[in-house]
């Protein structure tokens, strides 16, 4: 996070969208979305918190709930980066950045969450 603080100030001509972001929020929802299909397959009882998904959900469901908010983050930052990004790079850089650094933190925490609040009976 420093490094994206103390980064200088970029130019519209320099800056190109950075995919890099994404596949980290992509790759926290994978973790997160892999210790939900195991807890909810190993007899440990628990449940799935999202109500919209239903207490014991499909992978399919699983796999296109996490799918669709990828492609909702994805989308809003391109969409950051081709508006935004012409009048300021350096805030829709950091702003890609910042969503893909704490979406996918958030992910593995869920993830570790699960994993240790279900273990296997």
């Amino acid at each position: 996070m420093v490094v994206l603080l103390a980064r200088p100030t970029l130019h519209a001509e320099d800056v190109k969208f950075n995919w890099t972001p994404t596949i980290i929020y992509a790759s926290g929802r994978a973790v997160d979305q892999w210790s939900t299909h195991r807890f909810l397959n190993n007899g440990s009882g628990c449940v799935e918190s999202i109500a919209a998904l239903g207490l014991h959900p499909s992978t399919a469901r699983l796999t296109a709930f996490n799918g669709l908010a990828v492609a909702a983050v994805a989308g809003m930052n391109y969409a950051l980066h081709r508006s935004v990004g012409q009048r300021n790079p350096t805030l829709a850089h950091r702003l890609n950045w910042l969503t893909g650094l704490v979406g996918g933190s958030l992910g593995v925490k869920y993830a570790i969450k699960n994993v240790r609040d279900c273990p296997a009976r």
